[in-house]
């Protein structure tokens, strides 16, 4: 779902047409799913017999959740916005809006709608201990995209890599299916903040607009900078960080 905005107070040259990637004006209902983690990662407060328990201890990516979850009731302030993981989706939840973060080792419904939306991008296992790279299609070639580390031996991140998918929902089309995923949980970050962040959501926006137009399925392979152990927000339009992007116009 495309909304065309502009922001007030820009020269005419910067007054570009652009669009609020998550508001959704139809008032559907919005549901994330995220995956839960392995058992023999969860601390101590994501056990049930502990008297602190806090279910959020035990999903992935909750940095991405909380961000994005914010910020798309913030937008659509009148719809229904929740979290589920894969085990407690319903039927009617996969109907609606879907945004799936992370990726498809501990989420299989990710693993499900991105193998029916038929997207050219994929992570398979190359041999990374800490995850798995992403591949896409170029020219008829596969090309692998990968993380880059300080240090030979892989414990400094300073790259990782994110996707941004939007495609309609195979399960209804009049509704939209949004991937927001990373190698690792940086990537995954990056993908969300890439749209959400006051300072850079606009011109990333307007990115969008720019090379996708109104086409209904587009993706976005990123560079997502690591400082200081901090994802740092993708700016399109900087040099290097757009690593593979695609689009498509369906219906």
């Amino acid at each position: 779902m495309r909304l065309r905005s502009a922001v007030s107070g820009d020269s005419p040259e910067e007054a570009q047409v652009f669009s609020r990637s998550w508001l959704f004006r139809d008032g559907g209902r919005v549901t994330f799913v995220c995956a839960l983690l392995p058992d023999d990662v969860i601390g101590t407060f994501g056990d049930p017999q502990n008297p602190n328990y806090t279910e959020l201890q035990t999903y992935a990516d909750i940095d991405a959740l909380v961000e994005l979850f914010g910020h798309i009731r913030s937008e659509n302030p009148a719809a229904t916005v929740h979290f589920k993981t894969p085990d407690e989706v319903e039927r009617d939840d996969l109907t609606g809006h879907l945004v799936l973060l992370g990726g498809v080792v501990w989420n299989v419904i990710t693993e499900r709608l991105s193998a029916m939306a038929k997207l050219p991008v994929k992570q398979v296992d190359r041999g990374l201990e800490s995850g798995e790279v992403f591949v896409a299609e170029q020219g008829g070639e596969e090309h692998e995209f990968w993380p880059q580390w300080m240090d030979p031996d892989k414990k400094i991140l300073t790259e990782d890599v994110g996707l941004l998918a939007r495609v309609p929902n195979p399960l209804n089309f009049s509704r939209t299916l949004t991937i927001c995923n990373g190698i690792h949980s940086r990537g995954v970050y990056g993908a969300v903040r890439c749209l959400t962040d006051k300072e850079l959501r606009d011109s990333n926006e307007r990115y969008i607009s720019a090379n996708f137009g109104d086409a209904r399925s587009f993706a976005i392979l990123m560079s997502v900078k690591v400082i200081k152990n901090k994802a740092m927000t993708p700016d399109f339009n900087s040099p290097d960080v757009v690593l593979y992007k695609w689009a498509q116009d369906i219906g």
